[in-house]
């Protein structure tokens, strides 16, 4: 994983420019000695070992170095090293070691078959240069003493030496490279297994901001990873800006992700690693957090204010009271009296829900018949459309049924307001068990709540209804929250309203 074969390969064609200009310099150089030489092979030799490079770097360019791309590198090699023992003297040329460090290479990029192709060929050339200059039709410029001055029998023990010397090379070199592979792939894979379950998404961006590798949390996020590929591809804008940030968030898919961007540098590369983590979670704990600071702010201000009202409302309804028996008959029946009493006992069941929001009531847990708890509500608010039909009329559940009674009041209140004006009204209330936790959904085919209430559902004063106090939901969220450690969530969209209601098995 995040292998640095391509700065191999860049170093190899470098290297071999230096070699071939530093070996045909010093070659020419020791063996001419002031005799007229012809450098138009040298030139060419030379010219075409610049082409090959010019080449072999637009591939790299292009991705990571193919199979095949590094078998053609070796056989030319293999050919140039051919070139440059011919004209440094053939069979007593000095630069014959260079068949070894060919085998050698073959055997470190492409394993044992890679060192017995290139001893294969290094024997062929060899072979091919003494036979030539014995028989008399392979002669280098520079053969300083004829091969015809050597026995056959020596020629050929010679080649025989050398052939063994080179594929013993190749083993031995295809040997040390396999051990060595097989342990980097073993440490490679444990190092892949380490970074592929951590629960994070990374993924290595070089300098040119191409994908140099990512992990398997990155493909679930972006399925359509490949190495090598532009990052500007992945349709998310904030990571144009890796260069210049240290850490960005972004959305995708309805949920909203944390990046962390660490510049990794040093003398042969320079990238960037990108850490994504999902904080969707985080978020949402934050703002139900925040939540519930402001609700627990605004429920002690409310119980402040309620005590200081109620009494002077005490005060108003005795007075009205006594007023109203002081009076002639005549004025007794005055529709004043009666608007001022009612006013004064709404202000009084608004003060109620005030204390009754602020405060957290000790819980009364029992086990009980959910089927008939939901029956009574039934028939209690008068609803013919609320279907329990889906529940099993055997089902028990423990938790505070006077609080769960007054939970589901008020959600069935809000649900009853939504499908008033609706054709064929529902309200159909569900149960399941999951993982120990009590699930139960209230889902309504009215008119959907508006994306501004919808904002701040749980939040007190918060109401769609003209005569409404806001307070309904607020209290709804406070038991499930604070008295019974539930849950509640809400999705609502035009004709379809879920409200689910989870309850643990435990209670403090």
């Amino acid at each position: 994983m995040f292998s640095s074969m391509k700065l191999r390969f860049k170093w190899y064609i470098i290297l071999r420019i230096v070699i071939v200009i530093s070996i045909l310099g010093t070659g020419i150089a020791t063996l001419i000695r002031g005799m007229t030489f012809n450098f138009i092979p040298i030139i060419i030799i030379i010219a075409m070992t610049f082409l090959m490079n010019i080449i072999f770097l637009i591939i790299l360019r292009k991705g990571k170095p193919k199979d095949h791309n590094l078998y053609v590198q070796l056989i030319f090699d293999n050919l140039l090293i051919f070139a440059i023992i011919y004209y440094t003297g053939g069979k007593d040329s000095v630069f014959s070691i260079l068949y070894f460090i060919n085998i050698l290479t073959g055997a470190f990029f492409i394993m044992l078959r890679g060192g017995v192709l290139l001893a294969i060929l290094s024997v062929m050339g060899y072979s091919l240069l003494l036979l030539g200059e014995y028989f008399g039709f392979l002669i280098s410029p520079f053969d300083v003493l004829s091969a015809k001055n050597i026995a056959l029998e020596n020629l050929l023990i010679r080649i025989y030496i050398n052939a063994l010397g080179y594929f013993l090379f190749a083993a031995l070199g295809g040997y040390l490279s396999e051990k060595l592979n097989t342990q980097l792939k073993y440490y490679r894979l444990r190092l892949k297994d380490i970074i592929n379950n951590i629960n994070s998404a990374i993924i290595v961006v070089d300098e040119d901001l191409c994908l140099d590798d990512y992990n398997e949390m990155a493909t679930n996020l972006f399925p359509n990873l490949r190495i090598d590929m532009q990052i500007s591809k992945i349709d998310i804008p904030e990571l144009m800006n890796i260069k210049n940030h240290k850490y960005v968030q972004f959305n995708k898919d309805g949920k909203i992700y944390d990046m962390r961007i660490q510049n990794i540098t040093n003398k042969n590369y320079n990238n960037y690693i990108l850490v994504i983590n999902d904080i969707s979670e985080l978020k949402d704990f934050e703002k139900k957090l925040l939540d519930k600071e402001r609700l627990s702010a605004v429920g002690e201000l409310s119980a402040s204010i309620a005590h200081e009202i109620r009494n002077p409302l005490s005060s108003i309804k005795g007075s009205i009271g006594i007023i109203s028996e002081e009076l002639p008959s005549d004025y007794k029946g005055h529709p004043m009296f009666k608007i001022v009493l009612e006013e004064v006992e709404r202000l009084n069941n608004l003060i109620n829900e005030f204390l009754r929001y602020s405060r957290v009531l000790p819980v009364n847990v029992s086990r009980f018949n959910l089927y008939r708890l939901l029956s009574d509500i039934r028939s209690l608010l008068k609803i013919s459309y609320i279907d329990i039909s889906g529940i099993d009329e055997n089902i028990e559940i423990v938790s505070d049924e006077d609080k769960l009674k007054q939970v589901l009041i008020n959600i069935i209140k809000n649900a009853e307001y939504a499908i008033k004006d609706i054709e064929n009204p529902r309200i159909i209330i569900q149960h399941r068990k999951e993982n120990e936790k009590e699930i139960i959904t209230i889902r309504d085919n009215g008119i959907g709540i508006n994306s501004k209430i919808m904002e701040k559902i749980f939040q007190p004063f918060n109401s769609s209804k003209p005569s409404g106090t806001g307070l309904g939901l607020a209290i709804v969220y406070k038991i499930i929250r604070d008295e019974l450690k539930g849950e509640i969530t809400v999705e609502s969209q035009s004709g379809n309203t879920i409200f689910t209601i989870l309850l643990g098995s435990k209670y403090e």
